[in-house]
């Protein structure tokens, strides 16, 4: 079972992918705050990036923010761990998103 810290080193992963070069540039100029919504440990985290750095990544909610991405704590973890495929796990709907296609696609680096 998946639990809250499994979550919480998951993003720590996501947040020191900010230190690849590649990941850097692939975002530059990219300012947008990202909302993980985990409904299985009814918690959410945002991540703000500004001019493609992190700005902060903290345990809370936010209205309307640029880009939403739903899914359970067991799905996030197995994607950071590379156990499942992210587009897999889209396409049987295990993830959910809002925000613009492009926004998603900057993000794949970062998260996938």
């Amino acid at each position: 079972m998946v639990e809250k810290k499994d979550v919480e080193m998951g993003l720590k992963i996501v947040k020191e992918r900010f230190s690849d070069p590649e990941v850097v540039k692939s975002l530059e100029g990219f300012t947008k705050t990202v909302l993980f919504e985990f409904n299985d440990l009814s918690t959410s985290y945002v991540l703000r990036i500004e001019n493609g750095q992190l700005k902060e990544l903290n345990e809370e909610t936010v209205e309307n923010p640029d880009v939403k991405i739903t899914m359970s704590s067991e799905t996030f973890v197995n994607i950071i761990n590379k156990k499942t495929n992210p587009i897999k796990e889209y396409t049987l709907g295990k993830i959910k998103t809002k925000g613009s296609m492009t926004d998603l696609l900057k993000l794949r680096k970062l998260l996938f």
